[in-house]
């Protein structure tokens, strides 16, 4: 059973020490969250990811199917 009283105490100190972590961090992240919260990717992203892609299938394309699923 934990202390209500003590548990006010904790709880104080961490939203604190929370608020201050958060805030620093929006700060430096706030450039790049609109793309970390997109469910769909930035057209050069597309593209890297494509190619990216691609090259990944070529190189095990000849490969056995079970070596095809170690490499990916």
């Amino acid at each position: 059973m934990v202390n209500l009283e003590l548990f006010n105490i904790v709880e104080e100190e961490v939203k604190k020490v929370s608020d201050a972590f958060v805030n620093a961090e929006n700060a430096c992240e706030s450039a790049i969250l609109p793309v970390m919260l997109s469910s769909k990717l930035l057209p050069e992203m597309k593209t890297d990811d494509n190619v990216q892609r691609e090259q990944l299938l070529q190189g095990v394309q000849n490969l056995p199917i079970p070596m095809q699923i170690e490499r990916l």
